[in-house]
């Protein structure tokens, strides 16, 4: 399980978007009586949407690591992990440009498991590839 570099690729796509329920900012801006900006920054615990929205492909990743017996289950859930990064890392844009806020270093966290996301994918589906060849082969 751990000798393929799929795993670590899955493994490294959790842990950062583990790393947003950490005090990381995704945004900063000035304060607003209410709202998301109440305190100044824009993290993930500012909606419950948010907490959701990050826990989808958090999930997702990090269930496909224990796929790796079903490669078929494990692209798909894969997949659909990325979907779900890009789906966040697009709404989080789009709240910190919507909101004229400053960039902070936790926006960059989707795109990583997203960049993680894809190279799992790409792993596990090469994978899959030499299985069917050697089952050709039989």
């Amino acid at each position: 399980m751990i000798q393929r570099i799929q795993t670590i690729y899955l493994l490294l796509a959790a842990i950062v978007l583990g790393l947003l329920y950490l005090p990381l900012s995704i945004g900063t801006a000035s304060p607003t009586p209410e709202g998301i900006y109440a305190d100044g920054i824009f993290n993930v615990y500012d909606n419950q949407m948010f907490l959701g929205l990050n826990l989808l492909p958090l999930l997702d990743y990090f269930t496909a690591i224990f796929l790796f017996g079903n490669r078929k289950v494990q692209l798909l859930i894969t997949s659909i992990g990325s979907l779900f990064s890009s789906v966040l890392a697009g709404f989080y844009a789009y709240m910190v440009l919507h909101n004229s806020a400053q960039i902070a270093v936790g926006i960059a966290m989707p795109l990583l498991a997203l960049l993680f996301g894809y190279l799992a994918f790409r792993n596990i589906k090469k994978d899959e590839e030499i299985v069917r060849s050697s089952d050709r082969l039989r």
